[in-house]
């Protein structure tokens, strides 16, 4: 249970081979980070991860059901949460909106021919739901701010909150501290361990700030060129002549 497995992955773009033979096993329980200079291939490995994009060959699978391309809907409804590095939240609604959407999401409640207000109406029997998951991120009483009333953390957090949501057992967090103030960055990482430990989550993170890699990540993946070089703990990423050569030249 919890364990996301791929196996001679490859995706290309036309006239681009992105990924080349990614063989990665995330196991149950852990904090993995996928490191990597710009270009690596770090998004397209994500994007494969959750099935919204497709490899060309190989297996993906978390626990045991095939992932490959079947899209983020496919993925959710199946224990995969994936928070994006720009947050994908909906800017025109209230906190409270974009949190019912993911609880009714969860809940396969559709819009169907409902007006969009109809389709809100629910609100009420969520109401204690939605007040336990903002406090869990630390957004207690914005429920009625609307989104661009947030600071951009503050984004990332309700984002944080609608994965949860959704109940995962495997959450990706792409660049989870992109754009933030290094008070932010401090509070995200205290977030994630948190969210980590007390909802018992498999979390696999993207990141360039090598400091929050070091602080949360249990083992680290290095991706250059669409290839790994080595899977390691940190202690050992941070002596391996192949990353030093990436991060630092010769």
């Amino acid at each position: 249970m919890g364990t996301l497995q791929l196996e001679g992955v490859y995706k290309d773009y036309p006239g681009v081979k992105v990924l080349k033979d990614v063989n990665l096993t995330i196991t149950e329980g852990e904090i993995h980070a996928i490191i990597g200079p710009n270009g690596a291939g770090k998004s397209t490995l994500f994007g494969v991860m959750n099935g919204d994009l497709f490899a060309q060959k190989g297996t993906i699978t978390f626990e045991g059901i095939n992932m490959n391309g079947k899209g983020l809907d496919f993925a959710a409804r199946n224990g995969v949460s994936r928070c994006f590095q720009v947050p994908n939240v909906y800017i025109n609604l209230t906190v409270k909106e974009n949190i019912l959407i993911a609880l009714m999401s969860k809940n396969k409640i559709t819009r169907n021919k409902l007006s969009f207000k109809t389709f809100l109406a629910p609100v009420n029997a969520y109401e204690e739901k939605i007040k336990e998951v903002l406090e869990e991120v630390g957004l207690s009483g914005t429920e009625n701010q609307l989104i661009y009333e947030l600071s951009h953390g503050d984004k990332k957090r309700l984002e944080l909150a609608m994965a949860i949501t959704l109940e995962p057992t495997l959450l990706l967090l792409d660049e989870p501290t992109a754009g933030m103030s290094p008070e932010e960055t401090s509070e995200a990482v205290k977030l994630i361990k948190k969210i980590h430990q007390t909802r018992n989550l498999t979390v696999v993170i993207t990141e360039h700030d090598m400091s929050v890699v070091f602080s949360l990540a249990h083992r680290i993946t290095v991706l250059d060129r669409g290839e790994i070089i080595t899977t390691d703990v940190p202690e050992e990423i941070k002596k391996h002549p192949k990353v030093i050569e990436i991060y630092l030249g010769k």
